[in-house]
């Protein structure tokens, strides 16, 4: 038996009522029709008091309780239809009581009131104050103004509660939908939160493993970064020690080289000395030679006067000469001195301990210019004295004298010129000697080379004591053949002349040996010495055998040096310096500042040393420095090499 009710409204009763869910109902629904009841109903009217008690079967067992008296059975039927006052009359309506209970279309039945009655009937409506009870076949509606309440426990029998509406407060139960919407999305979240954890434990366990291998490595690294620190300080140690030996090396080969030059300087002014007492015995033996002279102006007279034509040209064309030569060898000096001075800082840091060197070497060169003075002066007094003889002469031929003073005037000049010349020459040597010492890196060479010319110096001015004394034995025989010198040295000065002038363009040539030498100046105001010697770039110098300077103002100086770039330096035997600023100093150094792209720079200071690259510094022994700005320093060092060069490496051997 269905227990679940619902209220419904009632047309033929003009009320709510309530009725089995499983009523039927005709017209639009809202409608209702009263149906039999499928079982009797029976009201107990004898002993009743002051109340009621109605026992319905079908639907449900229910009680009305209208003023509390007890259950009583019934001792008659009574028909519902029938009209009647009072509940003693059968029939009667149940309404006319108070509150009012009343039953429509029921049957008659038999039996006694309860639980077990039955009959036929089709329905059973009771109202109160703002609420009804209604009973129809099946149904039970239940209506209160103030809500239904239930204080005991409802057994459903394993039946649903249907029509439920979801929960909205605490307080209201849930339907099923409700909670199988939980059920739903808690599952959902559930295997969200598994995969992100599974994910999380993925991740963390890797994260973990990646942090352990970065400290073993990190660890490592870090061992591997002490080792070379440890090799760095040794390395480090090692090179200021060496570096330590080399300067103080330097130190007692500075001490060496200055002892030396102060026993050249002793001897060179000793020379000088009996170079000026020769001199004086020259002039002596000169006056005595007038003499004798006298017969040789005779003859010399007739020759003058052909040589007088001669010596005017030629003094014209010596002093001319002359005059180009100076300037070209202030030209020389100013070239010689920018680009040794470009030279020169670039070495300046190669030895402090060069500064004591400079100033004796200064020392000497004015020994020595004192030195030179002293034999000008000398020579000046021969002068005198040939003049002299030039006016003692005078009375033999008036045209001698004529002659005689013209060739007087020219070579005063020739002498003047000659001296600006050694003034000039001796300056732009002191300049290149001074530029050249700052160079040396061996100066256990140097001393060397200061003794061998101490003694070549000093047999040198040992030997032009001879000449001179021989010169003041032979020279009353020299005077008798005067005139045919004379004649001699006109022609061979004019081809002298001929021969200097054959350079053009302010060009100056030296050539040592003319009958098998090639060198060549062809740059403006270049200046070349040596076989083989080429100045081909203007305002350069090539001096040495088989030197070469094509480059503009570049220096080549020594046997088979090259200097090609403007501004490039090559000094030793034999060096390469190439690109523009390269120096190159030494034996056997190459520095070739355009390789790998670059313009020059490079620098190769020492023996067999090699610089390639922009910037590049090789300094030392069998150094090599491969790649722009690559530094090797010390014996063997090499920064990158040949096949993989290396910017910026730096190697200290």
């Amino acid at each position: 038996m269905n227990k679940a009710y619902r209220v419904i409204f009632s047309k033929v009763r003009n009320c709510w009522v309530v009725v089995s869910e499983i009523s039927s109902a005709v017209g639009k629904g809202n409608s209702f029709r009263t149906e039999a009841v499928s079982d009797r109903v029976e009201i107990g009217m004898p002993g009743m008091t002051t109340g009621l008690r109605v026992a319905l079967v079908g639907a449900v067992m229910l009680f009305a309780d209208l003023g509390g008296s007890n259950f009583v059975y019934a001792q008659a039927s009574y028909s519902c239809t029938s009209a009647a006052a009072s509940w003693s009359t059968p029939g009667g309506y149940v309404s006319n009581q108070t509150p009012p209970v009343w039953m429509a279309g029921c049957s008659v039945g038999t039996g006694t009131a309860g639980i077990t009655a039955s009959g036929g009937g089709n329905s059973f409506y009771a109202t109160t104050t703002g609420g009804f009870i209604s009973l129809s076949t099946g149904a039970l509606d239940i209506s209160a103004a103030g809500g239904v309440n239930i204080h005991n426990n409802i057994t459903l029998s394993t039946n649903k509660i249907t029509g439920l509406a979801a929960g909205t407060v605490a307080a209201d139960a849930v339907n099923y939908s409700q909670l199988q919407s939980l059920s739903t999305t808690t599952s959902t979240g559930l295997s969200t939160t598994n995969s992100t954890m599974t994910s999380l434990s993925t991740s963390t366990s890797t994260a973990v493993g990646s942090l352990s291998t970065g400290v073993s490595s990190l660890s490592t690294s870090l061992s591997t970064t002490n080792s070379n620190l440890t090799v760095l300080s040794t390395s480090a140690s090692s090179g200021i020690s060496s570096a330590q030996s080399g300067v103080n090396s330097l130190s007692t080969s500075v001490a060496s080289t200055n002892s030396s030059l102060t026993s050249l300087s002793t001897s060179t002014s000793t020379a000088v000395s009996t170079a000026n007492s020769g001199l004086t015995s020259l002039s002596t033996t000169s006056s005595t030679a007038e003499a004798s002279l006298s017969t040789g102006v005779n003859s010399l007279s007739t020759g003058l006067s052909t040589t007088d034509s001669t010596m005017t040209s030629l003094s014209t064309s010596a002093s001319t000469a002359l005059s180009t030569t100076n300037s070209n060898v202030a030209s020389l000096s100013t070239s010689a001195s920018a680009g040794i001075s470009t030279a020169q800082s670039g070495v300046n840091s190669l030895s402090t301990a060069a500064s004591a060197t400079n100033s004796t070497i200064a020392s000497l060169s004015t020994s020595a210019s004192t030195g030179v003075s002293s034999l000008s002066t000398g020579l000046s007094s021969t002068n005198s004295s040939v003049t002299s003889l030039s006016t003692s002469a005078s009375t033999a031929a008036s045209s001698l004298s004529t002659g005689v003073g013209s060739v007087s005037t020219a070579l005063s000049t020739t002498n003047s010129n000659v001296a600006s010349l050694s003034v000039a020459t001796s300056s732009g040597l002191s300049t290149a000697q001074s530029g050249v010492g700052s160079l040396s890196t061996s100066l256990s060479s140097t001393n060397s080379n200061v003794i061998s010319l101490s003694t070549s110096t000093s047999t040198a001015v040992s030997s032009a004591n001879s000449s001179v004394t021989s010169l003041s034995t032979s020279a009353s025989t020299a005077a008798a053949s005067l005139s045919t010198g004379v004649t001699s040295l006109s022609t061979s000065t004019s081809t002298a002349i001929a021969g200097f002038q054959q350079g053009q363009n302010g060009v100056m040539r030296s050539q040592y040996n003319p009958q098998t030498a090639t060198t060549t100046a062809t740059g403006l105001n270049a200046l070349a010495a040596g076989n083989g010697a080429n100045a081909a770039g203007d305002n350069s110098v090539a001096f040495g055998t088989n030197a070469s300077a094509p480059g503009l103002g570049s220096v080549s100086i020594g046997d088979g040096n090259v200097a090609n770039g403007e501004g490039a330096v090559a000094i030793g035997d034999p060096n390469v310096a190439t690109g523009t600023g390269s120096f190159a100093g030494g034996n056997n150094n190459t520095a070739d500042g355009t390789q790998y792209g670059g313009t020059g720079g490079a620098v190769g200071l020492g023996n067999s040393n090699t610089a390639f690259g922009q910037g590049a510094v090789a300094i030392g022994n069998n150094a090599s420095a491969y790649g722009q700005s690559a530094i090797a320093l010390g014996d063997g060092a090499a920064a990158g090499t040949a096949a993989a060069p290396l910017t910026g490496d730096i190697a200290i051997g």
